[in-house]
């Protein structure tokens, strides 16, 4: 008997338990997966997570390119990218957003991952924050806002740059960055930052802010009037896990991959094999 017919069929089983679990675990992403040009109007309020497709508040410029970033972590890219033309408008005041669906606070954790590159001046200022409405909750990236910042990986809340960790960012270098938001139904929130890391090890950076929940999601690049740095930001997810919350290789494509592979192995065998 042929031994890729007896596979087959575990993978499928593998790949029917695996999906539900990922699929619950994934509230929202975001790989770009659009045609290159202009992104504004682009996503549907159909995507799940998503109530709006993107746009700007500040005339702020921003094309989808291609190919996406490469994940630091795990390699390999997931779609396309957004790429930001650096603004000199204040980042508090621009940039380009797309609105969630609610997330419930409560007692809930969630984690936010996504991927930027700094492309022309890494001492610029480059955030993505998460928003309620219009107001600015927690975010991460680079601040210029002192020299004793420029080109670190900052965390901050409430539009005030609050801990600055010891992780550079460089021009041309795509990071990772995931934050976790522990809500609390009796006090401030408490927020972890982790850059460039696997799995859920030691954080680069805490914060214990209040924050409402957050409806928005924002990018920004530049911050300076000379003209701003252009950054580029991809693989946007929100997730209940860590795991979730970064584009590595998931099960599915693993044991799609693994499929590949018997095919593969059963066309270079002998026809009189058994």
């Amino acid at each position: 008997m042929k031994t890729h017919l007896l596979l087959l069929p575990v993978l499928l089983v593998a790949v029917a338990a695996a999906t539900p679990a990922v699929r619950a675990a994934l509230i929202a992403q975001e790989s770009f997966n659009y045609p290159t040009g202009n992104l504004f109007g682009q996503g549907s309020t159909s995507d799940p997570g998503w109530s709006s497709s993107w746009n700007s508040s500040s005339g702020l410029a921003a094309t989808v390119t291609t190919p996406g970033l490469v994940n630091p972590v795990y390699g390999g890219g997931i779609g396309n990218a957004a790429y930001l033309t650096g603004s000199t408008a204040s980042s508090g005041s621009s940039g380009i957003y797309r609105e969630l669906n609610d997330i419930t606070p409560g007692n809930n954790i969630y984690y936010v991952g996504f991927l930027f590159r700094h492309d022309t001046d890494a001492t610029r200022t480059t955030v993505f924050s998460l928003f309620n409405l219009g107001t600015e909750m927690v975010g991460a990236g680079v601040s210029n806002s002192s020299t004793s910042m420029y080109g670190k990986i900052v965390f901050f809340a409430n539009g005030v740059t609050a801990a600055t960790t010891t992780v550079s960012a460089t021009k041309n270098t795509t990071l990772q960055l995931v934050m976790k938001i522990m809500f609390s139904s009796t006090g401030n929130e408490t927020v972890r930052l982790f850059v460039n890391q696997a799995t859920e090890g030691t954080y680069d950076a805490q914060l214990t802010p209040e924050i409402a929940d957050f409806t928005r999601v924002r990018l920004f690049a530049g911050n300076a009037t000379a003209g701003g740095g252009a950054a580029t930001f991809d693989a946007i997810r929100i997730a209940t896990t860590y795991q979730d919350a970064i584009p590595e290789p998931g099960a599915l494509a693993l044991l799609l991959g693994g499929a590949g592979l018997v095919c593969r192995s059963s066309r270079r065998r002998p026809a009189n094999t058994v």
